[in-house]
């Protein structure tokens, strides 16, 4: 049987790490200050890591003290208060289950205002600490389970309003795994298993994974979530019906740094069928969020918004009139050259500039050093190519 940490001496980290919050984790574990332990000084080194990065991850939380910290890959893997808000705001019911339990955030969401929902997960450890967690938050209509998701689907005969599931992305060199048939559990092996305990399924995948493979794998999906946070995709949601759909809707969702919410939609089919209509560029400039470059709405933005493309393959647009409220960043153009070093220096009221580079043979930082030019400023440097094929450089003023 595998040895770990015992409830107490992880309770004991928890009290010494509140007692020294702020301290650096990882000058705390190489001081030692308090002549710890080896065991108990790690574990207080993890706590101390873990109240560091719990109020971006959840604030909900940090008013409680004592909560215990799970591994360091569980709590990075592990969802944001914004990610689980999201998926309770798509799913209902009285009763709900969690296949793939983890460090609970998702568990703690989906679980508000349900009469009862099962938390389910394998790592005996892990299930310890969030039961213990979970009573500390006060929640009393979450039973836990420590078993597979295999092991419960193979004996149980309970229905339940909806399943969620965020199949383990390691293998056991804990090496990352991006294809679905490569998670486990294997949600192509036991789907058919979900849909006879209940009629909606949602699973969460990793952003790495290929959304046109797993369409086509998965064929029952009734609906696909891209979101992110900040521009940086966190999340892939499948939501699963027991029914046949070929031609999903695909929402694409991100939370700015302005804190609000920016939404793009379109079915899959539709991507496939558009065109897109290239353009010099005109009065202003347009980079879609990362979720919608995620999801590959390349055609579908510019049709949906009317907006020209600068080049096939370079995913930015322009227009003639600002569009407001555009799921990305804005820009006003004021010049566009040829990359030309003396002209884009000239050009430049500053001396430096932000750089994007899209479909360009040289990265930001090569640009820098050759032009010699500093990152920052309120001016934005976009290398890119055009619909001749052309490499051009535009130079903009960022709205908003």
């Amino acid at each position: 049987m595998e040895k770990y940490p015992t409830i107490d001496l992880k309770i004991e980290a928890a009290k010494i790490a509140a007692q020294h919050k702020g301290y650096n984790h990882t000058e705390f574990a190489l001081k030692n200050p308090l002549n710890l332990e080896k065991e108990l000084l790690l574990l207080v080194s993890n706590q101390l890591l873990f109240l560091e990065k719990l109020p971006n991850k959840m604030p909900q939380w940090e008013v409680f003290t004592g909560l215990l910290a799970p591994s360091r890959v569980s709590f990075e893997q592990s969802s944001s208060e914004f990610t689980g808000n999201f998926k309770r705001s798509i799913l209902n019911g009285k009763k709900g289950i969690d296949l793939t339990g983890g460090f609970g955030i998702d568990s703690f969401h989906l679980s508000q205002n349900l009469d009862s929902f099962l938390y389910i997960e394998q790592n005996t450890e892990l299930s310890e600490v969030v039961d213990y967690n979970f009573k500390l938050l006060g929640l009393k209509n979450i039973e836990i389970k420590n078993t597979t998701a295999e092991e419960f689907l193979s004996s149980s005969t309970g229905k339940f309003d909806f399943v969620f599931l965020d199949p383990a992305r390691r293998n056991d060199q804990n090496k990352k795994m991006v294809g679905i048939e490569d998670c486990q559990p294997n949600l192509l092996e036991i789907k058919d298993q979900l849909l006879s305990i209940s009629p909606v399924i949602l699973i969460k995948y990793s952003p790495l994974l290929d959304l046109s493979i797993s369409i086509h794998q998965l064929k029952n999906i009734h609906k696909m979530f891209i979101l992110a946070e900040k521009n940086e995709v966190k999340e892939v949601l499948f939501l699963i019906k027991n029914n046949e759909e070929f031609n999903p809707e695909i929402e694409c969702i991100n939370l700015n740094s302005k804190n609000i919410v920016e939404r793009f939609n379109y079915y899959y089919e539709e991507e496939k069928t558009a065109i897109s209509n290239l353009s010099e560029p005109k009065a202003f400039l347009y980079e879609p969020n990362a979720a919608i470059l995620k999801a590959g709405a390349f055609k579908q933005i510019g049709t949906k918004l009317n907006l020209n493309k600068l080049g096939v393959h370079s995913h930015l647009y322009t227009s003639d009139t600002e569009i407001e409220d555009f799921p990305g960043r804005s820009f006003k153009i004021i010049n566009v050259m040829n990359f030309d070093k003396k002209k884009i220096t000239e050009a430049l009221s500053e001396g430096k500039a932000n750089i994007t580079c899209r479909n360009f043979p040289l990265k930001p930082e090569e640009i820098r050093k050759k032009i010699g030019i500093k990152d920052g400023g309120d001016q934005y440097l976009f290398f890119t190519e055009e619909k001749n094929k052309q490499k051009v450089v535009i130079l903009c003023d960022k709205l908003h």
